[in-house]
């Protein structure tokens, strides 16, 4: 059985990085189900992933992506796309 704590924290930053157990298994080339078995402590988390993500979403926090909707054209009218 995994550590629960740990698991929470992983779900926590699954959570934060708006990634599904899908695109984050794909990305670690592992199943889906393995990464929803580590939010539900189902399975122990590699510590690599688990600062992997970590590290993700920090970063993510500290430089999120522009906002579309306030992005202006080269006329300096707002975008309508």
């Amino acid at each position: 059985m995994a550590n629960k704590q740990l698991a929470e924290k992983f779900a926590r930053l699954v959570k934060a990085s708006q990634w599904s157990s899908y695109t984050l298994g794909k990305m670690l080339h592992c199943d889906p189900k393995t990464v929803s078995n580590w939010c539900n402590a189902e399975r122990s988390i590699p510590d690599e992933i688990l600062t992997w993500l970590e590290t993700v979403v920090t970063t993510i926090k500290k430089l999120p992506p522009p906002d579309f909707r306030t992005l202006r054209t080269a006329s300096g009218k707002p975008s309508r796309d």
